[in-house]
């Protein structure tokens, strides 16, 4: 499959500038007086509205997933770009008449000041269908986004949304919103949250971050379709990799559940910079992650491809030690795709590692010795060796598996990888996985050696300068 993204993708501007935070005044709610929320005097416009809202099909997601065999839930959620507070905002929300469930979703996944400090599961209210439902005082706890789930597979819904008392929170939704109108929006006063909505990636962001990035700042706000459109093109890049498509069947339909982009105060107990779980990717504002989604050029976003890529990893070849491994395979190949020279190809410490490795005749050798990106080259060689299909077949192959052929340990899920890399490529891979290691027990190779043996060398690749146009190809899928 040939991807054009990168012709309509400019460059990310390095630096923007900083603006003064806005007035504001403390609401509180008086039947949880540690949950205060900030809102500007400014918010009247923003109170009392009535607001459409087409809720795509989403499907179950946990499901979903099992289907596609990739690790992490995407969302199940559809933006509403409203805030909500319990016991002051009343919602009333019309469902069209559907057999399937449709839910509104009250809440923020991660920990917020203006939420109280305390992170708070997003909670379900089930709608009723063909009529208004009514939703008053839904939980003692929760102040939140509102969010809708439509959990059929097929069917769009128009959602009517009656709002009192709640906040319609400053929202640019792609190729719509103009530079001119988010700039209004943002300054109508404070509000928790700002969402940036794509195709099929959308963000909930905190407001101070968006003020300090776009306050009066056109040229800067001018940037954030160009942004959107890399987050929504990588969601594609990545269903590609995983062998997937929206518009596909079978094995390769990807349902569409979208990617969550959040930005919670802190990171987790890990103190990491970024992170990916269940139903969203988390860019924290302390770490400073979420600032550079929007400062860092393009050429600069391995952490997201890399948290995407999470989402997307196929857990029967995650061997043992592999976990930030084969996570890297989506975002190199992201990385490609928009025309930037794979990552790999830069670190010469990492390329005089895997060369020796290779090289080396111990009998002993084992692959872990290397460190993760090291560990990366396997999987480099074999997609350089035989293009980008490789991965895509791969991953339709696994999901031909049954649940009694799938890998139960370690030992197996390398056997496994063996036969099927074998058999995509109709190659007897065994001299390749001796180069890195890997042992291959007799029942694998009764199966292998039946197809023609391997006569490049295709294990020199990324090394003595066998990159790029001077790769060493077998062949191309």
């Amino acid at each position: 499959m040939k991807f054009n993204f990168k012709q309509n993708l400019l460059l990310i501007a390095s630096i923007f500038g900083i603006a003064a935070t806005a007035n504001k005044i403390t609401i509180t709610n008086k039947n949880n007086p540690s949950i205060n929320n900030n809102i500007d005097n400014n918010l009247i416009k923003r109170k009392n509205f009535t607001k459409n809202i087409i809720a795509s099909p989403q499907g179950d997601v946990n499901l979903n997933t099992k289907k596609s065999n990739t690790w992490l839930n995407h969302s199940e959620f559809t933006p509403t770009g409203i805030f909500v507070l319990n016991n002051i905002t009343e919602l009333n929300i019309f469902c069209p008449k559907t057999e399937d469930n449709v839910y509104a979703v009250i809440g923020q996944w991660g920990s917020y000041k203006s939420l109280g400090g305390e992170e708070i599961t997003p909670i379900k209210i089930s709608l009723k269908p063909n009529q208004i439902t009514k939703i008053t005082n839904w939980s003692s706890l929760t102040n939140g986004m509102l969010y809708i789930s439509n959990q059929s597979e097929k069917n769009y819904l128009e959602v009517l949304i009656t709002v009192k008392d709640g906040i319609k929170i400053p929202t640019f939704n792609v190729n719509e919103t103009t530079p001119q109108a988010f700039n209004e929006q943002l300054n109508l006063g404070w509000t928790p949250f700002v969402e940036l909505v794509g195709k099929n990636v959308f963000a909930t962001l905190q407001y101070d971050l968006a003020y300090d990035l776009w306050s009066n700042n056109l040229a800067a706000i001018n940037k954030i379709n160009q942004v959107i459109n890399m987050w929504d093109c990588s969601y594609e890049i990545s269903n590609h990799v995983s062998g997937l498509s929206l518009n596909g069947s079978g094995l390769t339909k990807k349902y569409h559940n979208m990617i969550h982009i959040t930005n919670p105060d802190h990171s987790t107990a890990w103190n990491v910079y970024a992170y990916a779980t269940n139903y969203r990717i988390t860019f924290p504002y302390d770490s400073g992650a979420g600032f550079h989604l929007f400062t860092n050029p393009i050429v600069d976003q391995w952490g997201l491809w890399h948290e995407i890529g999470h989402t997307y990893q196929n857990l029967d070849y995650m061997f043992d030690g592999f976990q930030e491994v084969t996570v890297n395979i989506n975002a190199f190949f992201i990385q490609e795709e928009f025309g930037f020279r794979n990552r790999m190809f830069e670190r010469s410490e990492t390329i005089w590692a895997i060369k020796n490795y290779i090289n080396s005749t111990n009998p002993n050798k084992y692959i872990e010795e290397l460190d993760v990106w090291g560990r990366l080259g396997l999987f480099l060689q074999l997609h350089m060796g035989y293009g980008k299909e490789f991965f895509p077949k791969l991953n339709q192959e696994y999901r031909r598996l049954s649940s009694l052929e799938k890998p139960k340990n370690n030992n197996e899920k390398y056997q496994t990888f063996i036969k099927l890399t074998s058999k995509i490529v109709n190659r007897n891979l065994m001299p390749f996985f001796k180069k890195w290691g890997v042992d291959i027990d007799f029942e694998t190779k009764q199966i292998i050696q039946k197809y023609p043996l391997l006569r490049t060398d295709i294990w020199n690749n990324i090394f003595d300068n066998h990159i790029e146009e001077k790769t060493i190809i077998d062949y191309k899928l």
